[in-house]
């Protein structure tokens, strides 16, 4: 007869797949055999001012990009563990911060810090790290990571071209760009 947990210990590796499933894969909005390229137009890294946004616990928020339809304010910290929501009212305000996108660490890490944030058209969140770049689907559940083109912490994350359909990042004054399925949202 074999001992009572050893059905426990079978069950547990299956759960804890579905825990961190993901609903929506890499390829819905990565395209296939599309990798960063550096830049090859001059241009200038876009000025992105600090967000006046304050966690509480964790100071004052390093980045924050607001949800297609205005209603959310995602916002990063330097040392945090998630992607902060914030409630944007009829005036406005934000109020009712909550973690929202658990951030993937590595092993050990009790934190990381957000550099630049976007949000694609079907509301994706791209978190940009010193690590990769995190996208998580609009409830929150990270739904994969794109690796940096070079180490370093990223300044600046945004979407070009005629349909948005590229992605940008700046790391150092260095620009790379990668071709997307997702797209982001028009210019204000």
């Amino acid at each position: 007869m074999k001992p009572w947990w050893v059905g426990v210990v079978l069950l547990l590796p299956g759960l804890a797949g579905m825990a961190v499933g993901q609903d929506m894969p890499l390829s819905q909005f990565v395209q296939d055999g599309e990798t960063w390229k550096t830049a090859q137009a001059a241009s200038e890294k876009p000025t992105i001012p600090k967000p006046r946004i304050t966690i509480p616990g964790l100071g004052s928020a390093t980045t924050s990009v607001a949800s297609p339809d205005g209603g959310t304010v995602f916002a990063g910290v330097a040392t945090g563990r998630h992607i902060w929501a914030l409630c944007a009212n009829e005036k406005g305000e934000l109020q009712n911060p909550a973690p929202y996108c658990p951030l993937r660490l590595k092993k050990g890490a009790t934190a990381l810090a957000v550099s630049a944030m976007v949000v694609d058209s079907a509301g994706r969140i791209y978190a940009a790290t010193p690590e990769n770049i995190q996208v998580f689907d609009p409830t929150g559940r990270l739904s994969g990571v794109l690796m940096l083109p070079k180490p370093g912490t990223p300044a600046a994350l945004g979407w070009e071209g005629e349909n948005r359909q590229t992605l940008v990042v700046w790391i150092h004054d260095q620009k790379f760009t990668r071709l997307m399925k997702a797209t982001g949202l028009p210019k204000p």
